[in-house]
C-alpha cells in the first residue's frame, strides 16, 4: 500500500490503496460504524458551540482556586477535547489489532488536526505540541510501526495528565455509553497508559499556585507586558513554526482557520496585533472584506497582512483598508517577526520620551500640557544652561528647541548637537516665528530634521513629532538592533554605555559591567541544531530586557556573549541581581517537540567602575578575566572582578 498523501487541512486526505476488497471488509464493521458515529457527534457538539466561548473575555474577573474546576467543568472545549481524545484511543486499539480501515485512520488524522485546534484555542501550548505529535504519527503511512503507535499512546496519556482529572471519568464515561467502545473503561489505551506513563515535557505554569496540570481560564494567565498575537490562517503548519518562535520570545498567541473564528477571536481575546493571511482556502475578497471590517470596528489593533499576490495594487489595496504592514510570500520567519515587533512599536510613539528648551512661558505652557494629554514624557526647559546635564541624564527621543532664546540660539545649539557622535541622529524640531525663505534654509543647514511656525497649530505639531519618532525608531532598529534577540548590538551599546560612564563619574555613582555568556553554546548548536540554539538566545534576551531597567543598557555583543551596564549598580548588588536572573533562566523551558529536557547554565563576570577601570576597554578587559575565571573553575558561577570571589549561581539565588 502507499501512504497516506495530505492534500489540504480542510479538504481532507488523498487516499490511495492496492485492496480494495480489505477496505471494504473492515469499512463497514460495526466498531468502525460506532467509531464514526462518536466522530459525527463530536462534529456536531463543536458546530452548535458559540465560537465566543473559545476565550472570555478581558473584562471578566480572575476565578479563585475552588471554582477553577468548576469553570473547567462547564467549559464545553474540554469536553470536546476528551470526546476526540477518546476517539484516537479507539482508533489506536483497532491499529494496535490491525482492524483500522485507511478511511477511518484518515479520520483519525482529521480528529487529531481538531484536537489540535481545540487545544489550541484552550490556550493548552505543551497539549497543542502532542497533538501535533500524535498528527504526524497518523499521517505517516497506513501501517504504522510500533514506534509511532507507542508515540501515539503516550501523547494521550500525557494530554490526559495534563488536562483536568476530575473530568476523565465524566466525560469519557459519557462517551463510553454510546455504542463507540464495547470494551471496559479500564482497558482503553489512554487508561492503560496512565498508570505507567511519565509526564512529556513542561506544563503551563499558573500564577496563583496551582498544580500545573490545571489550566487556567485565558485572564488568569494573561500577563502585563506581554504581546498577544492573533493569527488569521489555514497554514497550520506555518501558524505552528510561528507559535514556537513567538513563545521563545514572549509572546502569546491564538490561531484562527476562518475568518468567522477570527472574527470573534479578535472581540474576546483582545489580541494587541493581528497577523492576516488575504489568501486562505476562502476567497481573497474576504481577506480583504474582514481588513476592512478590523479598520472600521478595532482601528486600535494593527494589522499585519501577507499574501502571495505580488502586485503594486495589491499593496495598495492593504493599505487603503487599513493595514499596517504588507510582507510577501514566501517569507523568512524571522523577517514576519521584525515586521511584527516594527509595527507594534509604529503604535507605541506616545511612550517616547522629549526634550523641550525654549524661555518663551506661554509655549512652555502649551507644550507641557499638550505632551502630557498625549501621554508622552517631557521634560521642560526654559534655562539652557540645564540643557546638557538634561540631555545626559534623560538620552531623549526627539528634541524640541526654540530657535530664538535669551541666552543660546537655537540654531547654534543644533549644530553643537549635530558635532557630537552620540547625539548626530537624535531628530531634532526647532521652534521659529519666522516662516521665510531664509530662515527655512538656516533651519536646515544647521541640521535640523523639521520646523515649526509659532504661534503652533497644535495637529500640525503632533503630526510632525510623530513622523519624526517613527522614522528614527525604524532606522535605529536597522542600525542598533541585534535582529535575532531584539537587544541593542554591539556598535548602540558601546556608544551607551560610554554615556553611562559619563554620567557615573559627573554624579560620582556607581556603574557594573557585566558580561554575560552561555556555557558550552556550540555543543547546543552541534547537538540540537542552530534553531533550538537561536531559541535559547532569543528567550536569554527577551528575560534580559523584562529584568532591567530603562536606564540600563542590554546588549548581544556577539555570538553567545551579551553585556550589561548597570547604572549606579555595585558589583555586589549586580552580583545578587544576576543571580536572581540566572535562576530564572534556568526554570526556562525550550518549546519543541524534539526535546523534552535541555539545561543551559551560565557564566558571568562583573566589573565595576571605577575599581576596576575609568573605561570600557578596562572594564571589559577586567569582567573578561572575571569571566574566564568562572569558566575555568567549572562554569555556572558569577565572579566578581574586584576579588575573584566566586558565586555559585545554585547557591546565591
Amino acid at each position: 500500500m502507499t501512504g497516506i498523501q495530505p492534500n489540504a487541512w480542510d479538504d481532507g486526505l488523498a487516499i490511495k490503496a492496492d485492496d480494495n476488497g480489505w477496505m471494504q471488509k473492515h469499512q463497514n464493521s460495526p466498531q468502525e460504524k460506532a467509531v464514526q458515529i462518536a466522530i459525527d457527534r463530536a462534529q456536531q457538539d463543536r458546530s452548535s458551540l458559540p465560537i465566543t466561548e473559545l476565550a472570555p473575555a478581558r473584562s471578566q474577573p480572575q476565578l479563585p482556586k475552588h471554582s477553577l474546576m468548576n469553570h473547567c467543568q462547564q467549559n464545553p472545549y474540554y469536553q470536546i477535547a476528551y470526546k476526540r481524545m477518546h476517539i484516537l484511543g479507539t482508533v489506536l486499539d483497532m491499529l494496535k489489532t490491525g482492524t483500522c480501515s485507511i478511511p477511518l485512520q484518515e479520520q483519525a488524522v482529521r480528529e487529531a488536526c481538531s484536537l489540535t485546534g481545540t487545544l489550541q484555542n484552550l490556550g493548552l501550548v505543551d497539549a497543542v505540541l502532542l497533538a501535533q505529535k500524535m498528527t504526524d504519527c497518523l499521517m505517516a503511512t497506513p501501517t504504522l510501526n510500533p514506534s509511532r503507535l507507542k508515540t501515539i499512546e503516550d501523547s494521550l496519556a500525557a494530554l490526559t495528565e495534563l488536562l483536568p482529572p476530575s473530568l476523565h471519568g465524566r466525560i469519557i464515561s459519557s462517551v463510553s455509553s454510546s455504542p463507540l467502545s464495547p470494551m471496559p473503561l479500564s482497558n482503553s489505551p489512554i487508561r492503560q497508559s496512565l498508570s505507567s506513563h511519565r509526564s512529556i515535557g513542561p506544563m503551563l505554569s499558573t500564577p496563583d499556585g496551582l498544580p500545573d496540570h490545571h489550566p487556567q481560564p485565558y485572564p488568569s494567565y494573561r500577563a502585563m507586558g506581554v504581546t498577544h498575537l492573533l493569527i488569521v490562517d489555514d497554514d497550520v503548519a506555518l501558524a505552528d513554526e510561528l507559535q514556537a518562535i513567538a513563545i521563545a520570545r514572549g509572546m502569546h498567541t491564538r490561531l484562527a482557520v476562518t475568518f468567522s473564528d477570527a472574527r470573534s477571536l479578535v472581540s474576546c481575546y483582545q489580541p494587541d496585533i493581528v497577523l492576516l493571511n488575504l489568501c486562505t482556502s476562502h476567497s481573497a475578497e474576504d481577506g480583504l472584506s474582514f481588513l476592512a471590517e478590523l479598520s472600521q470596528t478595532h482601528a486600535s489593533v494593527p494589522v499585519v497582512v501577507f499574501t502571495e499576490q505580488t502586485g503594486l495594487a495589491d499593496r495598495l489595496n492593504a493599505t487603503r483598508l487599513g493595514a499596517k504592514g504588507f510582507l510577501q510570500k514566501p517569507v523568512p520567519v524571522d523577517d514576519i517577526f521584525q515586521t511584527l515587533l516594527h509595527t507594534l512599536k509604529r503604535g507605541q510613539v506616545a511612550e517616547a520620551h522629549l526634550l523641550v528648551l525654549t524661555d518663551d512661558p506661554p509655549i512652555l505652557d502649551q507644550l507641557a500640557q499638550l505632551f502630557q494629554s498625549l501621554g508622552f514624557s517631557p521634560t521642560l526647559l526654559s534655562d539652557p544652561v540645564e540643557f546638557w546635564a538634561a540631555l545626559d541624564h534623560n538620552a531623549p527621543d526627539l528634541l524640541i528647541l526654540d530657535v530664538k532664546t535669551s541666552k543660546v540660539n537655537g540654531l547654534d545649539l543644533c549644530r553643537v548637537l549635530r558635532n557630537d557622535l552620540r547625539w548626530s541622529d537624535l531628530p531634532i524640531i526647532l521652534l521659529s516665528d519666522r516662516t521665510d525663505r531664509i530662515m527655512l534654509q538656516k533651519v536646515f543647514a544647521a541640521g535640523a530634521d523639521d520646523y515649526v511656525s509659532k504661534p503652533i497649530f497644535e495637529p500640525e505639531l503632533i503630526a510632525r513629532v510623530n513622523n519624526r519618532l517613527e522614522r528614527s525608531r525604524l532606522l535605529h532598529e536597522l542600525a542598533e538592533t541585534d535582529s535575532l534577540t531584539g537587544l541593542t548590538n554591539r556598535r548602540k551599546a558601546t556608544l551607551d554605555i560610554n554615556r553611562l560612564i559619563h554620567l557615573a563619574q559627573r554624579q560620582q555613582k556607581t556603574l557594573s559591567f557585566v558580561i554575560f555568556d552561555l556555557d558550552r553554546f556550540k555543543q547546543i548548536n552541534d547537538h540540537y541544531g542552530h534553531n533550538i540554539g537561536d531559541q535559547v538566545l532569543r528567550q536569554t534576551g527577551h528575560l534580559l530586557k523584562q529584568a532591567f531597567r530603562r536606564v540600563d543598557v542590554i546588549a548581544r555583543w556577539g555570538g553567545d556573549e551579551f553585556v550589561l551596564g548597570l547604572f549606579d549598580s555595585s558589583a555586589e548588588q549586580s552580583a545578587k541581581r544576576m543571580a536572581q536572573v540566572t535562576k530564572h533562566l534556568h526554570e526556562q523551558t525550550v518549546h519543541s517537540p524534539e526535546i523534552t529536557s535541555l539545561e543551559v547554565t551560565y557564566s558571568v563576570g562583573i566589573a565595576e567602575y571605577s575599581k576596576d577601570g575609568n573605561d570600557l576597554d578596562a572594564l571589559y578587559h577586567a569582567a573578561d578575566q572575571a569571566l574566564y575565571h568562572a569558566k575555568v573553575n567549572g562554569r555556572d558561577q558569577i565572579c566578581v572582578a574586584q576579588s575573584l570571589s566566586v558565586k555559585n549561581m545554585k547557591h546565591t539565588a
